[in-house]
């Protein structure tokens, strides 16, 4: 089962024109009788209407088109923040040996990786009221040297109503390689899915036989529903 006793995302405060997007991010639009700028993601999700409150296309690695970056640049109206402090989202993991949970949505490049131990993971919790149909996941690896590729990968989310963790890959093998290189994974959910909890996970050892999740960084892609 997923970790419990997450609190619920903080609500994005209400976004001003006054404040000025951070390098990068996509364009921003004020909606008709608002003074409340919609964000790309956000536009595309009304002119989608299906009720998701935000969609996040996959174009290119390190796009700054994902939901962590929207989320820790409330909505593109300011420098980056990691998510996981301002208390927006919740990492976990099987248990770290270089870093933290924090660092997994940092967006930087350094050290970091799991206790190695057979099915170790790191689970990011959208929160209560958040819930994702997701569509990509682009990670960056976490060992600064060759020879670690992460080669038994397995991306899952977990059904709450059959009460397990779901394959987002399709049955399709994944890998990322090392030395911290970048790579984006097209996912396979069930039709209509959509998930609170995204989980990283170990399911065979990889290059260097070891079991140690070798993971820096996170993002994810796809459309954001609100919950409740």
């Amino acid at each position: 089962a997923p970790p419990s006793g997450a609190a619920a995302v903080a609500g994005l405060p209400v976004l001003t024109p006054a404040n000025a997007p951070p390098r990068g991010a996509p364009p921003m639009a004020v909606s008709a009788g608002s003074e409340r700028p919609l964000s790309e993601p956000e536009l595309s999700a009304r002119d989608a209407n299906d009720g998701s409150v935000a969609l996040f296309r996959y174009s290119s690695d390190g796009d700054n088109r994902g939901y962590i970056f929207w989320l820790g640049t409330t909505g593109y109206t300011r420098a980056f923040e990691n998510p996981h402090a301002l208390g927006r989202l919740r990492v976990t993991s099987s248990g770290m040996a270089m870093g933290d949970e924090a660092t997994l949505v940092a967006r930087r490049r350094c050290p970091c990786w799991t206790e190695d131990r057979v099915g170790a993971n790191v689970c990011v919790d959208l929160g209560r009221n958040r819930c994702m149909a997701l569509t990509h996941v682009t990670l960056c690896h976490g060992n600064p040297a060759a020879g670690h590729d992460l080669t038994g990968l397995a991306v899952e989310g977990y059904d709450t109503v059959a009460q397990q963790w779901m394959d987002l890959l399709g049955g399709r093998a994944a890998a990322v390689r090392s030395a911290h290189g970048v790579g984006t994974l097209e996912l396979a959910p069930p039709p209509d899915a959509r998930f609170r909890h995204i989980r990283l996970r170990s399911a065979a050892p990889h290059q260097d036989g070891s079991h140690s999740l070798q993971l820096c960084a996170i993002e994810l892609y796809g459309s954001l529903f609100k919950v409740g």
